[in-house]
């Protein structure tokens, strides 16, 4: 189950096929899952879980669900009891510092 349309964290996934739940469209996680894939963030957020508690009980573990768009890390992916992994989503990438950059901040 999803979080709200603007603010909320989407619910865990438990039962087989379900995906972990996504967060609102401000600010929410996105919600873990036992049998699927972690549920998305919205702009400000972390990723939910491809496992719970790193547990994950469908053939392969599930992917981690994206960070938010502004603010957030990406979900970790499961390990199934059977041996497939799921795929970590990454944090997103911050822009490197430029001497013009670095001169405004001092």
């Amino acid at each position: 189950m999803n979080g709200g349309l603007l603010i909320g964290s989407g619910a865990d996934g438990l039962l087989p096929g379900q995906n972990g739940g996504n967060g609102g469209l401000l600010f929410g996680s996105g919600g873990n899952s036992l049998f699927g894939n972690g549920g998305h963030a919205g702009l400000i957020g972390n990723g939910g879980n491809g496992s719970i508690g790193g547990l994950a009980l469908g053939p392969t573990g599930g992917n981690g669900g994206n960070g938010g768009l502004l603010l957030g890390n990406g979900g970790d992916g499961g390990t199934s009891l059977l041996g497939g992994e799921g795929r970590q989503r990454r944090k997103r990438p911050v822009a490197p510092a430029t001497a013009a950059t670095q001169a405004t901040a001092d």
